[in-house]
């Protein structure tokens, strides 16, 4: 049972890890899209 919660936890955790990854590339997209339109002025 143990081992179990643990492997449950393991995956949780990198399903949430995953998500913040998407999450941090996403915004890093956007910040590199507005520095490329400020000096594309």
């Amino acid at each position: 049972m143990v081992s179990a919660n643990i492997i449950d936890d393991l995956h949780h955790l990198s399903a949430a890890a995953q998500r913040l990854c998407s999450q941090a590339s996403k915004s890093l997209i956007n910040l590199i899209k507005v520095i490329v339109n400020l000096l594309m002025r």
